[in-house]
């Protein structure tokens, strides 16, 4: 029980390294506003990616740094962003839960 705690709190603390490293590497793009890495998942996403506007290319550049954060994890990790658009109510509401985990560009 013990070992399965210690190897789940690892696999956490990866996740985090992960995370902070793919909002890093996304907060480079123009047309990101911001990045929050919430507490707990919310709809299937592990991380709120804000955008001025909804761009094709914003969004396949996106994706590519998810999938080579992923890689470099050996697929240990996965990244689930979820897209939104400045002043969206679930902006807000990740927000006002996160703790910290939010940085703007």
């Amino acid at each position: 029980m013990v070992k399965s705690f210690m190897i789940e709190e690892d696999r956490e603390r990866l996740l985090r390294k992960a995370l902070e490293e793919f909002r890093d590497e996304v907060l480079k793009i123009k047309g990101v506003v911001g990045v929050i890495i919430p507490d707990e998942e919310f709809y299937e996403s592990n991380v709120l990616v804000i955008l001025s506007k909804i761009d094709r290319e914003i969004l396949e550049r996106i994706m590519k740094i998810k999938f080579l954060i992923e890689d470099r994890y050996k697929e240990e990790i996965m990244i689930s962003p979820y897209i939104a658009l400045e002043g969206e109510d679930i902006v807000s509401k990740i927000e006002e839960t996160s703790r910290g985990g939010y940085k703007r560009s």
